[in-house]
């Protein structure tokens, strides 16, 4: 018997670790779109707004989510997909700056490829990382809210990979959950919108030591109407592994004629 019981602990648990990969079928096909959201901390304090477009470009799609923040911070990300019977991620590009988070980092992602590179700043010096990786075909940048809108109404969980810029390039599964319904109010009128959460597992030895020195990241929450038309209503989390926890909601316009109501 090994004299070494922890580490005897931790193989026994990968070993015993049941990984495995959900190709979301497309359930809801996706097309042009353009919304606006704003950003709130947990206090309910706007903290920066943006806007979400999608458009078709010949036979794959583009989705661009940009906020800006009140302290000059910038979140900017592009995602480029297919839907052919199922959602397929081609490439990812994201870039976060300012004081909203911890790095300054811009990150590319090519699925075809496997290549991944981020450039980051560190310290006041600025680095790059360049990196092939064994990709499969669940990979989820950018794809989450998304694959939400089109898990199957019996699934009551499923698991799709994504890679982490932490910033060397990390491959986690992301453990989505159904919670019990949640209630929503639209002018007057009580909605039942599903809700989800969405649990970062880190594989690996560092997956069993994350939650042993803090670094487990918090559970994402997400809430979607359903329907023929599914609608993204809420997201509760942090927009990267080491950052604090925001809401980011739709919002409406507000015309001239109701810039005196308070709205």
């Amino acid at each position: 018997m090994s004299k070494h019981p922890k580490i005897c602990a931790i193989l026994l648990m990968l070993s015993s670790a049941q990984l495995h990969a959900d190709v979301v079928k497309m359930r809801h096909r996706e097309g042009p779109a353009r919304g606006f959201v704003v950003v709130r901390d947990l206090a309910g304090q706007m903290v920066g707004s943006g806007e979400s477009v999608q458009v078709e470009v010949r036979n794959r799609l583009v989705s661009h989510l940009i906020l800006h923040f009140n302290d000059g911070s910038l979140y900017d990300d592009v995602t480029e997909f297919t839907q052919k019977g199922d959602f397929r991620l081609l490439r990812h590009h994201s870039v976060q700056s300012g004081p909203s988070f911890k790095l300054r980092m811009e990150t590319n992602l090519d699925v075809l490829t496997g290549r991944f590179t981020a450039r980051y700043t560190e310290n006041g010096q600025d680095k790059e990382i360049s990196e092939h990786l064994d990709l499969a075909p669940d990979i989820a940048n950018g794809l989450i809210w998304t694959l939400l809108k089109n898990i199957e109404s019996s699934a009551e969980s499923a698991e799709v990979s994504m890679v982490a810029a932490l910033p060397k390039p990390r491959i986690i599964k992301l453990q989505v959950h159904r919670e019990e319904p949640a209630t929503f109010v639209v002018s007057g009128k009580k909605l039942k919108a599903l809700h989800f959460t969405v649990h970062t597992k880190i594989t690996g030895v560092a997956g069993v030591v994350a939650p042993l020195i803090g670094k487990q990241p918090p559970d994402t929450q997400v809430w979607i109407l359903d329907g023929a038309v599914p609608l993204f209503l809420k997201f509760e989390g942090p927009l990267d592994s080491d950052g604090p926890i925001w809401q980011i909601e739709p919002v409406s316009a507000v015309g001239p004629e109701d810039s005196g109501k308070g709205r």
